[in-house]
């Protein structure tokens, strides 16, 4: 049923629906890497605790890791890394911007 709704569509919707998929996709990755980069900095002597050592909240540090990971998709390095496991997730977000740039662009 669905598919055949889907035949039907006219170009446009199409478009808007592919289009909102991806966004979407797009969303949903830039959450998971900035959950993930927050629960690295978690523990002692990571980014979180050395570049605030006050305790500010969830919201705070949601917010700077939402913007680390932006700086990191669109190809800019950190100083907040401070550990190897830190390094290699910063390489695989640098790594997975590349593929999302080229699959958005190509």
């Amino acid at each position: 049923r669905l598919r055949e709704r889907l035949l039907q569509a006219s170009p446009r919707r199409l478009l808007l629906l592919g289009t909102s998929l991806l966004l979407f996709s797009l969303l949903t990755c830039i959450h998971m890497l900035t959950c993930l980069w927050n629960r690295l900095g978690d523990s002692a002597e990571r980014w979180a605790v050395v570049s605030s050592p006050h305790d500010q909240g969830y919201g705070d540090d949601y917010l700077r890791s939402l913007g680390w990971v932006l700086k990191q998709l669109q190809g800019s390095t950190s100083p907040l890394v401070q550990s190897s496991m830190e390094t290699l997730f910063a390489g695989m977000c640098l790594l997975l911007a590349r593929c999302f740039g080229a699959f958005f662009t190509g």
